[in-house]
């Protein structure tokens, strides 16, 4: 009698158990039904195995449609080819899919932007499965984002004329064009000329950010030597380097071959680095420039002994805008845009950036890209 007792006491707790799975499959049934975002399921092959019935507000699928197909069965050649690409090196090292954004076609043939997550579905005895994961339709945020991108284009380019008038009627003044200045007009002028070259400097770098997000700046790749192009930037920054008598060493690899790059954007990489490099370092500190060859690849090393990064702020050292606050007590110039541009540039060229920084200890950035150099790109404009 007890044991009988025991048994229904235990199919009543599976019964329980049962009714509360039921219940709680309704409920991830009922939100995945009202969300605009769609959960999915795919095998090691890449293959659907499971699919809301959210997929149909967002690519006019139904479930069973989609059931078999691969994620880039939803996409055009040029678009699957290039998630494909990215995709594998994910699954290669079983790592969870982080806000990969892809353009997907609807059944009617218009282009939704998708934002990916997911997490990699592991066996128990450590055999990969597939991946878990959610899309969300941001279609909308792209556009948005795209039209400002373009008002942004639109109204440096306008900028441009009448700041170039100001510059060159500026330069005429100071140069005794119009007649002789007293110093103190000739102070206020210098004030007017330095003032224009900062805002020429700004409408630049977002011109710059513009056609990098819009995907309209040109690669145009030649041989050249790149510690030659480090040399013309180096000696540039010679007067800043002395006034501060900072100690500048510089070492290279004398196995590096001469490479395929864009010189313009090469020279953006190296100005950005180095000027930031001498701007942050206190006066008698220490910067240095290693450019060598490691493998299929070329590094280029900036170091300095500066104000570094607070670990606080590293996470967003390479978003639009942003300046560290203890740079921000010390100098009030700067866009916050150098970093961003150098950072869109190296992964538009299939390059990596990378850095480590210390508060008050230096910071140090690692450039890697390919020996092969940079591949040919067809643009309307040019960076610069």
């Amino acid at each position: 009698t007890d044991q009988q007792v025991a048994v229904l006491n235990i199919l009543e707790d599976v019964e329980e158990e049962k009714r509360r799975a039921i219940v709680s499959e309704k409920r991830f049934e009922d939100i995945a039904k009202s969300s605009s975002d769609w959960i999915w399921e795919i095998d090691a092959q890449g293959q659907y195995t499971y699919v809301t019935d959210s997929v149909e507000k967002v690519l006019g699928y139904k479930s069973s449609e989609v059931i078999g197909k691969t994620p880039f069965d939803l996409m055009d050649e040029k678009e699957a080819q290039r998630v494909s690409e990215e995709f594998k090196k994910i699954v290669q090292k079983k790592l969870p899919i982080k806000d990969l954004v892809n353009l997907s076609i609807h059944k009617d043939g218009s282009k939704i932007y998708l934002q990916t997550n997911g997490m990699p579905i592991i066996g128990k005895d450590g055999s990969f499965l597939g991946y878990r994961g959610v899309d969300k339709d941001i279609t909308r945020e792209y556009q948005i984002d795209k039209a400002k991108t373009e008002f942004v284009s639109l109204a440096s380019h306008q900028l441009r004329t009448p700041l170039s008038s100001i510059n060159w009627y500026a330069e005429m003044l100071l140069a005794g064009d119009a007649g002789e200045l007293n110093r103190e007009q000739k102070g206020y002028l210098e004030e007017i000329y330095f003032g224009n070259q900062r805002m020429v400097k700004l409408v630049n770098a977002l011109l710059n950010v513009s056609r990098l997000e819009l995907g309209t700046f040109m690669v145009r790749p030649k041989l050249v030597n790149i510690c030659y192009l480090a040399d013309i930037v180096i000696k540039e920054l010679q007067p800043r380097i002395k006034a501060r008598n900072i100690k500048f060493i510089k070492k290279y690899d004398s196995q590096l071959p001469k490479i395929r790059v864009d010189v313009e954007l090469m020279t953006m990489i190296f100005q950005n680095l180095l000027s930031n490099a001498v701007k942050y370092t206190p006066a008698r500190g220490k910067v240095s420039l290693i450019i060598k060859k490691k493998n299929r690849k070329f590094i280029i090393k900036v170091s300095d002994n500066g104000y570094g990064i607070p670990r606080s702020q590293q996470d967003r050292v390479f978003s639009k805008l942003f300046r560290a606050d203890n740079i921000k007590e010390k100098d009030t110039e700067g866009t916050g845009l150098g970093l961003y541009i150098i950072k869109s540039i190296v992964d538009n060229v299939q390059g990596k950036i990378s850095f480590k920084s210390k508060l008050n200890k230096g910071t140090t950035f690692l450039v890697e890209m390919p020996l092969s150099g940079m591949k040919k790109k067809a643009g309307t404009k040019k960076l610069g």
